[in-house]
């Protein structure tokens, strides 16, 4: 469950950023094996759109990640309980301060605040990442439907981009 929430999470930050970011074929799996979340969100409110940017991004994002993991191994055993501490809190918060750079729109804000209600809802009764898989396609769906009618961005050539990604 958790790899195929992984892999739509991805997916969609990929597809979002490829419109984007115009990267070569040689770099596009470069870029993606070390795209995240959070390189997702601060790549996708900057305005420089090179490969070297989004490396940049990414490397020193992960970098830090193993940094942080590895001392976390070799200190976690010094924190008692991280409950405790509210320490549990940092991961949610670090996503919503990641979100909000991104919402521009009234329609993004009613997406994002209908897929938190609803991702809150179904973790009370859900298992592991099941509420966050049916979150990302019911947030998705929303989308989509408030925004039909609306013209797409212009600068965005859909039938170069479907031969990009064949």
């Amino acid at each position: 469950m958790r790899t195929a929430r992984q892999m739509a999470s991805s997916g969609g930050s990929g597809l979002s950023l490829g419109r984007v970011f115009h990267l070569t074929r040689r770099e596009r799996p470069v870029a993606a094996f070390f795209l995240t979340d959070e390189t997702f969100g601060v790549a996708a409110t900057a305005k420089e759109r090179s490969f070297a940017f989004l490396m940049g991004i990414e490397l020193s994002l992960f970098m830090m990640w193993n940094l942080a993991t590895f001392s976390g191994f070799l200190l976690g055993a010094a924190i008692p309980d991280p409950a405790k501490l509210g320490v549990d809190l940092i991961f949610p918060l670090a996503f919503v301060a990641l979100l909000v750079p991104l919402i521009r729109t009234r329609i993004e804000l009613m997406v994002a605040v209908g897929a938190g209600a609803l991702a809150f809802g179904l973790q009370q009764s859900l298992p592991g990442g099941l509420p966050i898989l049916i979150t990302g396609i019911a947030g998705s769906l929303l989308g989509a439907f408030l925004t039909r009618g609306i013209p797409g961005d212009p600068t965005i050539d859909a039938e170069a981009a479907a031969r990009e990604v064949a």
